[in-house]
């Protein structure tokens, strides 16, 4: 935080003023509240899934309405964590986003009779094409029900700016999320597979697993659908990311931002199988390493960035595309796939897209109507105040805390009444954060004291 002194003649006083966000510049420290559950689902095989995320805050900025990017990770939706966006979050945070990295629910049917004798490639040998589009299926709801917990339940966001990125797999959901528009025909009841076996080295999905491929649901899945609650973004960002038809992009959807390696042998920069291209360049090391050179059997085709970017360009609506092509990445089958997502190389375009698609205009803590209408429940008075001030709500709140600039937490009161005296007498002047937390959400106001 910056301190600003003015000095008018012989009167010196000192106002105490927040720097404010370019969300360009990492200014803040971070802090991250790890393990907030967010639903419960049934995995490919019928077992319950527990769903997390870690919500990363900037430290000390005083922004109660601050933008959300919620990142999505990678692994070919059979493995990766959501710790492996906790540097993405971070960067993001300290430049005064709220920024979450979130679970979705991994594992796919393989089929472990013909795949390679490596033990780790037997994971991704599906059983057929269906078991990609259920898993990225499971993913898409997944996300969307994380994405109504967030703006329903985080502090001090605003729901119109959630952003929303990831890498990999991980793009290829946040793409779903937002321009999936048809749920897949394998996505509903379907036969179980004929090739159908579970590889234990998997882990994902154990011995005594349920081969039956029931309807999936709905595509806003069944997570966290409180009333009013929606799953709108503002932009995407895409790392080596992918869609099944770009035919579903349309005029009036919102911008992305197209990161890609041409010559990605994973994910492809055009149209192909995911892994064709490697089964294709690296066979020899393939077939040496794990005993088949073929992981991209029944993978279904699907469709990269370049082909993303030609849809967008044809389209006359408000829709918008930038794109980050690193073409200079030289394919090594021993160390590199073309595949690796550095964030260095992406971040400062990303920030610079990001930040001219937030809205500043009036946003409260939270987004629901609900919340909002509480916000104006809420009443500090008096506004400077000399040690002490009145948090007057119009119903029993649940909570009230106070913290000071470098988010630590002074003073609190559980169940306190209507009309609250706090008292800081003994604490420094300046400026604090006032948190009080109602049935309907929690709304935040600044307090000065002289």
């Amino acid at each position: 935080m910056k301190t600003i002194l003015l000095f008018l003649g012989s009167l010196c006083c000192t106002i105490l003023s927040f720097a404010q966000p370019d969300y360009l510049t990492p200014i803040y420290n971070s802090r991250v509240v790890k393990d907030v559950t967010y639903g419960v689902m049934p995995d490919a095989c019928g077992n319950p899934v527990t769903l997390k995320m870690d919500i990363y805050y900037p430290v000390g900025d005083n922004n109660a309405a601050r933008p959300v990017m919620v990142w999505v990770h990678g692994g070919a939706f059979i493995s990766g964590t959501r710790a492996d966006m906790a540097a993405a979050c971070i960067a993001m945070a300290e430049r005064g986003y709220v920024a979450a990295t979130v679970d979705y629910r991994l594992g796919l049917q393989n089929n472990s009779s013909t795949n390679p004798t490596c033990a780790g490639a037997k994971c991704g040998y599906i059983a057929d094409s269906a078991e990609a589009f259920r898993a990225s299926y499971r993913a898409m709801q997944d996300v969307k029900g994380a994405i109504r917990w967030i703006k329903k339940n985080v502090d001090s966001i605003c729901a119109k700016n959630v952003f929303l990125g990831g890498a990999s797999a991980g793009g290829i959901t946040a793409l779903q999320v937002v321009y999936g528009k048809s749920k897949p025909a394998s996505c509903g009841a379907i036969a179980p597979s004929a090739n159908a076996t579970v590889y234990s080295g998997c882990a994902l999905l154990p011995a005594g697993c349920l081969f039956d491929r029931g309807d999936l649901g709905p595509m806003e899945g069944t997570l966290n659908l409180y009333p009013g609650a929606e799953t709108n973004i503002k932009a995407v960002v895409s790392a080596m990311g992918a869609v099944y038809d770009t035919s579903e992009i349309h005029a009036d959807d919102p911008p992305m931002l197209l990161y890609h390696k041409p010559n990605d042998q994973v994910v492809p920069f055009g149209q192909n199988q995911p892994f064709a291209l490697a089964s294709v360049t690296c066979s020899a090391v393939l077939t040496l390493g794990c005993g088949d050179p073929n992981p991209q059997a029944h993978w279904p085709v699907i469709q990269g960035s370049s082909l993303i970017y030609s849809r967008v360009r044809h389209l006359s609506g408000s829709i918008y595309a930038d794109t980050l092509f690193r073409d200079n990445c030289i394919v090594d089958c021993i160390n590199s796939v073309c595949h690796d997502v550095y964030m260095n190389e992406i971040e400062e375009k990303m920030y610079v897209f990001l930040k001219a698609r937030i809205d500043r205009g009036n946003c409260l803590a939270v987004g629901l109507a609900s919340v909002e209408k509480a916000a104006a429940s809420v009443l500090v008075a008096p506004n400077p105040a000399s040690h002490w001030f009145e948090v007057a709500c119009t119903e029993q709140p649940v909570s009230i805390e106070v913290y000071d600039l470098t988010g630590r937490k002074i003073w609190q009161q559980l169940h306190p009444a209507q009309k609250q005296l706090v008292d800081l007498g003994g604490y420094a002047k300046g400026l604090y954060m006032v948190q009080v937390k109602l049935n309907a959400g929690t709304v935040q106001r600044k307090v000065e004291i002289r």
